[in-house]
């Protein structure tokens, strides 16, 4: 969602609210909708809280499990923002039992796919997959092309961390093939995202920047300042290894504007400060760039503690970013400690 239909939606929000009968289910449930709408495109977690808490409240009073389910699943949302991993677990888990119960594949399958992607950021790949291939079998069922794009496309990534890097490539290239036929253009921008890394990695350095570049655009669009902080971040990257330093300084400076306003470390993957800080460095800005490991490095120790098991732990330390972390850590100045 643009900056200028955020206003509009907000303004007209804060007219339902004052025009909304407190004694009215109906109304009261019309403006849920409406913040639901607005908290999720805006990645507002205290308003996400808050709509899950009252969806839920009413659900419960009038037994309506569909409502419930559908409480949990924005809570859930509400968790992976804030890195809350046993929490996300627990409400999707509920939502994903409700959605079942109630025979709403779709639902379940988005469910499954959120699910997924959690675990995926946290390094629990062959849980991810099973979250994935469940995600896309019920969408393929209901005839949901861009969910089914969507799930391809996150496999696609997970094949290519594992290496299997043909499978992956040809996994991509389908799901974008997919998505394009859809018109979504969230499915759209991250089977584009994924095509292009895999293509830059495969060495069709060009063809990989220009599919990054094209997702970056279609992110732009929507508003989703976490996939598109990640698409800047990789197409930095890229840039980076390829040795075009100039061309770094646009999605460096962008990546870096789009981050300013997250004040708390836990609401920033860490790969995106990693990311950030390797650019900085780049750049020839050494202290910024330590200063973003040591807040990534916070949020590191705190989500590795919180998370509910060893192999969690284990994995999650594993991921590339933050590996790099550590190793950031280990070669900082004495005195200078990015790791505790």
């Amino acid at each position: 969602m643009r900056s200028g239909e955020v206003e509009a939606a907000t303004a007209e929000l804060e007219i339902a609210r004052a025009e909304c009968s407190s004694t009215s289910l109906q109304e009261r449930l019309d403006l849920l909708w409406a913040e639901s709408a607005l908290a999720l495109a805006t990645e507002d977690v205290p308003a996400i809280e808050r709509v899950a808490r009252d969806m839920l409240e009413i659900g419960t009073h009038i037994g309506d499990q569909e409502m419930q389910a559908k409480a949990h699943w924005f809570a859930g949302g509400a968790a992976s923002l804030t890195g809350d991993s046993a929490r996300v677990r627990r409400e999707y888990g509920e939502a994903a039992r409700l959605f079942e119960l109630l025979h709403q594949p779709q639902s379940l399958s988005a469910t499954c796919i959120n699910l997924g992607a959690h675990f995926s950021d946290m390094g629990l790949f062959d849980l991810a997959a099973e979250q994935y291939s469940r995600g896309a079998e019920l969408a393929t069922a209901t005839g949901a092309r861009n969910i089914v794009a969507i799930a391809m496309g996150n496999i696609a990534e997970i094949e290519h961390v594992r290496g299997n890097t043909a499978r992956a490539r040809e996994i991509a290239a389908e799901a974008l093939a997919i998505a394009k036929t859809t018109g979504d253009s969230r499915a759209i921008a991250g089977c584009l995202t994924m095509v292009g890394e895999i293509e830059y990695a495969v060495g069709n350095i060009e063809s990989g920047l220009k599919y990054l570049r094209d997702a970056i655009d279609v992110r732009r669009t929507l508003g989703h300042g976490e996939s598109l902080a990640h698409t800047l971040g990789t197409l930095g990257l890229a840039l980076a290894d390829a040795g075009r330093n100039e061309e770094t300084l646009a999605p460096y400076r962008e990546l870096e504007e789009l981050l300013q306003p997250y004040t708390d470390p836990l609401r920033v993957p860490t790969r995106h400060y990693v990311a950030l800080a390797r650019l900085a460095r780049l750049h020839g800005e050494p202290e910024k760039a330590e200063a973003l490991e040591r807040r990534a490095g916070a949020a590191f120790v705190k989500q590795r503690a919180d998370l509910p098991d060893d192999e969690s732990r284990a994995a999650f330390s594993a991921l590339a970013h933050n590996r790099a972390l550590a190793a950031a850590a280990t070669l900082a100045p004495a005195g200078r400690v990015l790791i505790e």
